[in-house]
Order: C-alpha cells, then structure tokens, then sequence
C-alpha cells in the first residue's frame, strides 16, 4: 500500500541533501550538496566557501570586501553556486538577484525582497548582488538562508 517501504541512508556524519519532489510525476531527485562558494565576478573566480550551520542555513564569516578597480568605477557584483551531487556526478545552481544586470547596492531602506535568492545563470558578471557603498576595505558576514520554514530563499549581509 502507498506509504509502505523503508529509506535506509549510510555514511559518515550529518550531510546537507537538497530534496526535489515532483507530484506530477511521483518522483524524487536526492543529492547531496557538496559545497556552496562565494562567486565575486569581477575578478572571474570563487572568494570563498560557506560553512554548512544546519536548517539550510550556511555562512561565510569575515569575507574582506574588497571593490575591483575597473578603471574610473568600482566594481563589488557577487552571487553563490551551489554544487550537487547525485551519487556520481557534480551539478551546480547558481543563484543571485532578480536583477540581470545586478541593480543597485543595498542601503538601510532596502525592503526585505532585496535578499531574496533566485535561481542565476553561470555567466560571469549576470545576477549579481552588490554590497552596500560603504563596506570596501571591511568584513562582512554573509549568511544564505535555503531554510524550509522561510517563505523565500534570501541572505543576509552584515558588515562590521
């Protein structure tokens, strides 16, 4: 009968699973998320690794805010990539800002719909997030929130 049947799940510690159901289809998709890194696009490469808290919840502690020099502007776009694992093989999702061109910096106004992560492509400067104006040459603490008691995925940016 439907309910019926045992999930048995072995390995070493507690790891992150991201769970896809699809109930058109009765099917599931499990996989493990390996990693979750910090993108900052005008340099073209990964800053930093975030650290798994629990609840979906990862953070990146002190992560020096440093603005790229382009030659008359500055430049601080960032989003996340989030990479899968199925058992064999690696994917990722990235994810950013519902702004394709990366909008404006946060200030103390922005509403709370400004940190809402949205599903990102992989080009390099696409989606990005900025850090408010007055953060280059500080640290901040970056904290992703993927939590399923959150009525949307979002972060948090606290610089100090």
């Amino acid at each position: 009968h439907e309910g019926a049947g045992e999930v048995t799940v072995a390995g070493s510690g507690a790891q992150p699973y991201k769970i896809d159901l699809d109930f058109s289809s009765v099917s599931d998709t499990i996989r493990l998320i390996k990693s979750v890194d910090f993108w900052y696009c005008s340099k073209n490469d990964f800053e930093g690794k975030f650290t798994y808290k629990s609840n979906g919840v990862w953070e990146l502690d002190n992560y020096k805010v440093v603005f790229t020099d382009m030659g008359g502007w500055t430049d601080n776009r960032h989003k996340y990539r989030v990479t899968l694992n199925d058992g064999t093989n690696d994917s990722y999702q990235w994810w950013g800002n519902s702004d394709h061109e990366g909008g404006n910096p946060p200030t103390a106004s922005s509403p709370a719909s400004f940190y809402y992560l949205y599903p990102a492509d992989d080009t390099q400067w696409d989606y990005g997030f900025k850090f408010p104006d007055n953060s280059n040459g500080k640290e901040a603490d970056i904290q992703l929130i993927f939590s399923p008691d959150a009525a949307n995925y979002t972060h948090t940016v606290t610089v100090h």
